[in-house]
């Protein structure tokens, strides 16, 4: 609550400077980014970005790498992390999704990519499973190919499904559900808004649900948008664009309000309400390089604050894919 006084007979009133400087603090702190620690760092040569994350219930980090068809461990809690390896895919050369299908429990794309070109190859893309949930190493099962898709990309559940997931199409501009079960596929869901343009290969990135909300990115229209969902993962009702930008976005978390966390060419974490807004959340200097997904940590009420990022790098000035935290509490 604020009272002010008439206006004094010279200069402004009291009001009117405190209004000013409540203004002026505002916008001045208002997108004050957070800061950034850097968890680990793969070395220069050769050459490693990260795709993708996902953090276990333990709170430990798998990691897949668009570089190479392999899936790292690492514990973000020890002192000097080194990541692991847990599964290298065959007859590949890139890991892109990955989302916890039940506890402990993990689906992962995995195909073939050109890094030069942004695009995939068709026929290449297999859908694998990975149970930890005996412990590490655990096991890596094929779950089936899908001959059809042209350039996998983010993975994400289907609420209330223990058997379904969708997994974005970057080329095709689709969703594809997958039974992990049985291995029966179809694409279930395609729209202008997930298309790619002419210029850029990648139509939808990064895709998270929020019950019976779908969010998504789109790099190559550089849009972040929803599409209510059925049960089964169909569309139900009609595409939403919620923030459209002029940098490209990649993947993203989600927090239980259902803000994004949006990885954000080339070196920012944009924070996106449901309704739109955004704001600089982390980055914009040189100590997130390409970020290309995040994901929450769990296991602890500390670790839940903390808001994992992983990178791409950059090749051309010798900087390999970062793993970085932001404490968001």
């Amino acid at each position: 609550m604020m009272f002010c006084f008439k206006s004094f007979k010279y200069g402004s009133s009291p009001c009117i400077i405190l209004i000013k400087l409540l203004l002026l603090a505002g916008s001045c702190c208002a997108d004050r980014p957070k800061p950034v620690t850097q968890i680990y760092q793969f070395p220069a040569n050769p050459f490693t970005d990260i795709e993708n994350i996902h953090v276990r219930p333990n709170g430990d980090l798998l990691l897949n790498l668009i570089t190479s068809a392999a899936t790292y461990i690492l514990d973000p809690k020890q002192n000097n992390p080194d990541p692991h390896l847990l599964h290298a895919y065959p007859e590949a050369n890139s890991t892109v999704g990955i989302v916890e299908t039940t506890p402990d429990i993990f689906a992962v794309a995995v195909g073939n990519y050109s890094t030069e070109t942004l695009m995939g190859v068709k026929g290449s893309f297999v859908i694998w499973k990975i149970d930890l949930s005996s412990g590490v190493p655990g096991t890596a099962t094929k779950v089936t190919s899908i001959p059809e898709a042209e350039s996998l990309n983010g993975v994400t559940n289907v609420p209330g499904s223990v058997d379904i997931i969708l997994v974005a199409d970057s080329q095709l501009g689709g969703l594809w559900a997958v039974n992990i079960n049985t291995g029966h596929y179809e694409m279930v869901i395609q729209s202008e808004e997930l298309l790619p343009t002419s210029t850029f290969p990648l139509g939808v990135n990064g895709i998270h649900t929020h019950g019976s909300t779908l969010y998504f990115t789109n790099s190559a229209q550089r849009t972040y948008g929803s599409i209510q969902i059925t049960a089964h993962g169909r569309i139900a009702g009609p595409v939403r664009i919620i923030n459209s930008s002029t940098n490209i976005y990649d993947d993203f978390a989600l927090d239980s309000h259902e803000n994004a966390y949006v990885a954000t060419d080339p070196n920012v974490v944009s924070k996106i309400t449901p309704f739109g807004h955004k704001s600089l959340f982390a980055g914009n200097d040189s100590a997130i390089v390409t970020p290309t997904s995040g994901a929450f940590g769990r296991g602890s009420p500390s670790q839940e604050c903390i808001l994992y990022f992983v990178t791409g790098g950059d090749s051309t000035v010798g900087e390999s894919g970062q793993v970085v935290a932001i404490d968001t509490c």
